[in-house]
């Protein structure tokens, strides 16, 4: 999806993650588990797909889909991700499933993410889409969901009995420095914009006093920045997750895999993984996110202690300040919605988190703000969002 936020290629809209290329009628195909062989054909797809490239995927994309697919340790023949095979054998259409092991107020979820549903030349199977989708929601797992859906495929899942997460469904955004920051956003779709910006920073130098909107709070927590395998930051990230009702089940190992997928995409740049810490040295929380000097920064995750979001977003804030990013930008959390309001963040709506299940428990828990869903809980952790440029 080309967003003001994420400045993606033009395709993107039509097929975001999770949504289907095209949905309407056509001739049949049949719809199995995706092999390891079927790789090199699902990386063209992909290229092709989101990333407007005809040629040959690189294979680093084949490596990470491998990754991805059949070395994550919650792999699970069950819920595997899936490809269409039109009536002359050629793969013409792929689902990715990732398996999620969840909890609910303790008790074990199995729960299935859906994200980039592709189908190649859709008009000679135009129904190869639909029928993957179906395929997906229909398998065995307890609780279905996607956090990138966009309207086509948010329509998919209400037909089909799923719903909509409003309080996951939206994007913040501070602006940090908004003239060089108009800048960055306007050069996905107009690339000359990118000679705007040495005039960008004389106007945000001569304003940044001037307006409160700019300002960044006064910091009185400590930043400490560590490696993507400190044992205190996976088991901070575990527990603090735990306080959720519907939350991922994270051992060191899982976490360790997820992060070091996550550890450089070609769009973003290098994650970066801090704790924040109290003037004690207790820690409060932690935050997650790509900074990108004279950029916009994705942040990918914040946790933080009951009543702490404040301070670990004013860290996060002025951290990435301090690094020359013009704008920080990320998912929203319900939690995350007062201290981002107050901090005069912006809010917008590009893509939706939709779940199904037929659980009421497990329903409720998304639908009141009382999961864990985003972030290192859905897809943006993968190279499919914002890698492989």
């Amino acid at each position: 999806m080309q967003t003001l936020l994420e400045a993606e290629s033009s395709k993107r809209f039509v097929a975001n993650p999770a949504a289907p290329h095209v949905v309407a009628s056509g001739a049949a195909s049949t719809i199995r588990a995706c092999e390891p062989g079927d790789l090199p054909i699902v990386a063209r797809l992909f290229t092709k797909t989101f990333r407007n490239n005809r040629d040959r995927a690189s294979v680093e994309i084949e490596r990470h889909l491998h990754a991805l697919l059949f070395e994550h340790p919650w792999r699970d023949p069950q819920l595997a991700s899936q490809v269409s095979v039109d009536a002359g054998g050629h793969l013409n259409g792929f689902i990715c499933v990732l398996p999620v092991r969840m909890t609910l107020a303790g008790r074990p979820v199995r729960a299935a993410l859906a994200s980039s549903l592709m189908v190649d030349e859709p008009e000679k199977d135009q129904l190869a889409g639909a029928r993957l989708f179906r395929s997906y929601f229909k398998g065995p797992q307890d609780f279905s969901f996607s956090d990138s859906s966009n309207p086509v495929a948010r329509r998919m899942w209400e037909r089909l009995g799923g719903a909509v997460a409003p309080l996951y469904s939206m994007e913040w955004i501070r602006l940090l420095r908004p003239a060089q920051a108009a800048c960055a956003f306007a050069s996905g779709a107009v690339p000359a914009a990118t000679y705007l910006r040495p005039f960008a920073a004389v106007l945000d130098r001569a304003v940044r006093n001037k307006l409160a909107a700019l300002r960044i709070e006064a910091v009185e927590a400590t930043a400490e920045e560590t490696t993507a395998d400190n044992f205190e930051l996976l088991s901070l990230i575990i527990r603090l997750s735990g306080s959720y009702r519907l939350a991922p089940q994270w051992s060191c190992e899982d976490l360790r895999f997820i992060l070091q997928q996550a550890g450089y995409k070609e769009r973003y740049g290098s994650l970066v993984c801090t704790i924040v810490r109290d003037k004690n040295g207790k820690a409060l929380g932690a935050f997650l996110y790509y900074p990108q000097p004279k950029g916009i920064a994705f942040v990918l995750q914040v946790l933080a202690e009951p009543g702490a979001f404040a301070p670990v977003i004013d860290t996060l804030l002025a951290d990435a300040h301090a690094r020359g990013c013009v704008a920080v930008r990320g998912r929203t959390q319900p939690e995350l919605i007062g201290p981002l309001q107050q901090r005069r963040c912006l809010f917008v709506q590009q893509s939706c988190v939709t779940y199904g299940s037929k659980d009421p428990d497990i329903g409720e828990a998304a639908r009141s703000g009382d999961a864990l869903l985003t972030g290192l809980g859905g897809e943006a952790w993968t190279r499919l969002i914002g890698g492989f440029s």
